[in-house]
Protein backbone atom coordinates (compact mmCIF):
# COMPACT_ATOMS: atom_id res chain seq x y z
CA UNK A 1 0.00 0.00 0.00
CA UNK A 2 2.86 2.40 0.70
CA UNK A 3 4.04 2.09 -2.90
CA UNK A 4 0.53 2.73 -4.24
CA UNK A 5 0.12 5.76 -1.99
CA UNK A 6 3.51 7.13 -3.06
CA UNK A 7 2.61 6.72 -6.74
CA UNK A 8 -0.75 8.43 -6.21
CA UNK A 9 0.88 11.30 -4.31
CA UNK A 10 3.60 11.78 -6.95
CA UNK A 11 0.90 11.98 -9.62
CA UNK A 12 -0.88 14.70 -7.63
CA UNK A 13 2.35 16.62 -6.99
CA UNK A 14 3.25 16.56 -10.68
CA UNK A 15 -0.25 17.45 -11.88
CA UNK A 16 -0.66 20.37 -9.47
CA UNK A 17 2.96 21.57 -9.53
CA UNK A 18 3.02 25.34 -9.24
CA UNK A 19 -0.68 25.45 -8.36
CA UNK A 20 -0.75 23.82 -4.92
CA UNK A 21 2.02 24.53 -2.42
CA UNK A 22 0.66 23.14 0.87
CA UNK A 23 -0.09 19.45 1.33
CA UNK A 24 -1.22 17.13 4.15
CA UNK A 25 -0.33 13.46 3.97
CA UNK A 26 -3.02 12.04 6.29
CA UNK A 27 -5.98 13.84 7.85
CA UNK A 28 -6.18 13.31 11.62
CA UNK A 29 -3.66 10.47 11.47
CA UNK A 30 -3.99 9.81 15.22
CA UNK A 31 -7.70 8.98 15.02
CA UNK A 32 -6.85 5.39 14.09
CA UNK A 33 -6.15 4.68 17.77
CA UNK A 34 -9.62 5.84 18.88
CA UNK A 35 -11.57 4.72 15.82
CA UNK A 36 -9.58 2.06 13.93
CA UNK A 37 -12.07 1.52 11.12
CA UNK A 38 -12.88 5.14 10.26
CA UNK A 39 -9.30 6.23 10.96
CA UNK A 40 -7.49 3.52 8.98
CA UNK A 41 -9.99 0.99 7.65
CA UNK A 42 -8.91 -1.58 10.24
CA UNK A 43 -10.93 -4.69 11.02
CA UNK A 44 -9.81 -7.11 13.69
CA UNK A 45 -9.70 -10.89 13.67
CA UNK A 46 -10.97 -12.73 16.72
CA UNK A 47 -8.24 -13.04 19.36
CA UNK A 48 -6.00 -10.51 17.64
CA UNK A 49 -4.00 -7.97 19.71
CA UNK A 50 -5.82 -4.78 18.69
CA UNK A 51 -2.90 -2.60 19.79
CA UNK A 52 -0.50 -4.60 17.61
CA UNK A 53 -2.73 -4.09 14.57
CA UNK A 54 -3.27 -0.38 15.26
CA UNK A 55 0.38 0.47 15.86
CA UNK A 56 1.50 -1.64 12.90
CA UNK A 57 -0.92 0.29 10.69
CA UNK A 58 0.34 3.53 12.25
CA UNK A 59 3.90 2.55 11.39
CA UNK A 60 2.94 1.98 7.77
CA UNK A 61 1.15 5.34 7.65
CA UNK A 62 4.13 7.11 9.21
CA UNK A 63 6.52 5.57 6.68
CA UNK A 64 4.13 6.45 3.85
CA UNK A 65 3.86 10.02 5.11
CA UNK A 66 7.65 10.42 5.26
CA UNK A 67 8.14 8.90 1.82
CA UNK A 68 5.50 11.17 0.31
CA UNK A 69 7.08 14.18 2.03
CA UNK A 70 10.38 13.28 0.35
CA UNK A 71 8.69 12.91 -3.04
CA UNK A 72 6.86 16.24 -2.64
CA UNK A 73 10.15 18.05 -2.09
CA UNK A 74 11.77 16.25 -5.04
CA UNK A 75 8.94 17.16 -7.41
CA UNK A 76 8.84 20.82 -6.32
CA UNK A 77 11.16 22.29 -3.72
CA UNK A 78 8.48 24.93 -3.03
CA UNK A 79 6.08 22.26 -1.72
CA UNK A 80 5.33 22.39 2.00
CA UNK A 81 4.09 19.15 3.53
CA UNK A 82 2.44 18.91 6.90
CA UNK A 83 0.88 16.43 9.24
CA UNK A 84 -2.65 16.73 10.59
CA UNK A 85 -3.69 15.78 14.09
CA UNK A 86 -7.10 15.46 15.70
CA UNK A 87 -5.96 17.87 18.38
CA UNK A 88 -6.93 18.86 21.84
CA UNK A 89 -5.13 18.44 25.12
CA UNK A 90 -6.53 16.30 27.90
CA UNK A 91 -7.13 18.13 31.15
CA UNK A 92 -6.93 16.06 34.35
CA UNK A 93 -10.46 15.62 35.69
CA UNK A 94 -9.17 16.31 39.19
CA UNK A 95 -5.88 16.99 40.89
CA UNK A 96 -5.63 13.34 41.97
CA UNK A 97 -2.22 12.10 40.80
CA UNK A 98 -3.88 9.19 38.99
CA UNK A 99 -6.02 11.59 36.94
CA UNK A 100 -3.05 13.83 36.16
CA UNK A 101 -1.04 10.82 35.01
CA UNK A 102 -3.91 9.59 32.82
CA UNK A 103 -4.20 13.01 31.17
CA UNK A 104 -0.46 13.01 30.49
CA UNK A 105 -0.63 9.50 29.01
CA UNK A 106 -3.59 10.42 26.80
CA UNK A 107 -1.75 13.53 25.54
CA UNK A 108 1.36 11.48 24.80
CA UNK A 109 -0.72 8.91 22.89
CA UNK A 110 -2.25 11.75 20.89
CA UNK A 111 1.08 13.44 20.14
CA UNK A 112 2.94 10.22 19.26
CA UNK A 113 2.19 10.67 15.55
CA UNK A 114 3.45 14.23 15.22
CA UNK A 115 6.48 13.35 17.34
CA UNK A 116 7.49 10.85 14.66
CA UNK A 117 6.47 13.01 11.71
CA UNK A 118 8.23 16.15 12.93
CA UNK A 119 11.33 14.57 14.50
CA UNK A 120 11.95 11.75 12.03
CA UNK A 121 12.21 8.96 14.58
CA UNK A 122 10.20 7.19 17.26
CA UNK A 123 10.24 9.04 20.59
CA UNK A 124 11.96 7.37 23.52
CA UNK A 125 8.66 6.60 25.26
CA UNK A 126 7.31 4.62 22.27
CA UNK A 127 9.16 1.39 23.08
CA UNK A 128 7.85 1.43 26.65
CA UNK A 129 4.28 1.85 25.33
CA UNK A 130 4.84 -0.96 22.81
CA UNK A 131 6.19 -3.24 25.56
CA UNK A 132 3.21 -2.50 27.81
CA UNK A 133 0.75 -3.22 25.00
CA UNK A 134 2.54 -6.29 23.59
CA UNK A 135 3.37 -4.54 20.31
CA UNK A 136 6.28 -5.70 18.15
CA UNK A 137 6.50 -3.70 14.94
CA UNK A 138 7.36 -5.49 11.73
CA UNK A 139 9.62 -3.12 9.82
CA UNK A 140 11.47 -3.03 6.53
CA UNK A 141 15.20 -2.39 6.34
CA UNK A 142 14.91 1.23 5.17
CA UNK A 143 11.83 2.30 7.19
CA UNK A 144 13.79 4.26 9.78
CA UNK A 145 15.85 6.02 7.12
CA UNK A 146 12.64 7.02 5.31
CA UNK A 147 11.16 8.39 8.57
CA UNK A 148 13.91 11.05 8.58
CA UNK A 149 11.94 12.93 5.90
CA UNK A 150 10.12 15.19 8.32
CA UNK A 151 7.13 17.42 7.70
CA UNK A 152 7.41 21.18 7.23
CA UNK A 153 4.51 22.11 9.48
CA UNK A 154 2.00 20.70 11.96
CA UNK A 155 -1.74 21.29 11.67
CA UNK A 156 -4.64 20.15 13.82
CA UNK A 157 -8.38 20.16 14.23
CA UNK A 158 -9.98 20.98 17.56
CA UNK A 159 -13.57 20.03 18.30
CA UNK A 160 -13.95 19.72 22.04
CA UNK A 161 -12.38 20.02 25.45
CA UNK A 162 -11.15 16.71 26.88
CA UNK A 163 -10.74 15.50 30.44
CA UNK A 164 -9.09 12.28 31.58
CA UNK A 165 -9.42 10.29 34.76
CA UNK A 166 -7.94 7.04 35.98
CA UNK A 167 -11.45 5.54 36.16
CA UNK A 168 -12.64 6.37 32.65
CA UNK A 169 -15.42 4.04 31.52
CA UNK A 170 -18.41 4.01 29.20
CA UNK A 171 -20.68 5.39 31.91
CA UNK A 172 -18.76 8.61 32.48
CA UNK A 173 -17.33 9.45 29.06
CA UNK A 174 -18.63 11.72 26.35
CA UNK A 175 -20.33 9.72 23.61
CA UNK A 176 -20.56 12.57 21.11
CA UNK A 177 -16.93 12.52 20.01
CA UNK A 178 -14.76 9.76 18.54
CA UNK A 179 -12.06 10.46 21.14
CA UNK A 180 -13.54 9.37 24.45
CA UNK A 181 -13.07 11.65 27.42
CA UNK A 182 -14.71 12.60 30.70
CA UNK A 183 -17.20 15.46 30.37
CA UNK A 184 -15.58 18.72 31.41
CA UNK A 185 -17.73 20.06 34.28
CA UNK A 186 -16.39 23.60 33.83
CA UNK A 187 -17.50 24.14 30.22
CA UNK A 188 -20.84 23.90 28.43
CA UNK A 189 -20.98 20.93 26.07
CA UNK A 190 -20.74 21.51 22.33
CA UNK A 191 -22.39 19.42 19.64
CA UNK A 192 -19.24 17.25 19.76
CA UNK A 193 -19.67 16.49 23.44
CA UNK A 194 -17.09 18.73 25.06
Amino acid sequence: MIEFFARYAKTCFEHYKGLVKYWLTFNEINILLASPFSGAGLLFQEGENHDQVKYQAAHHELVASALVTKIAHEVDEQNQVGCMLAGGNFYPYSCKPEDVLMAMEKDRENLFFIDVQSRGYYPSYAQKVFDQKGVVLETEEDDFEILKNTVDFISFSYYASRCAAADMNAGNTSEANVVKSIKNPHLPASDWGG
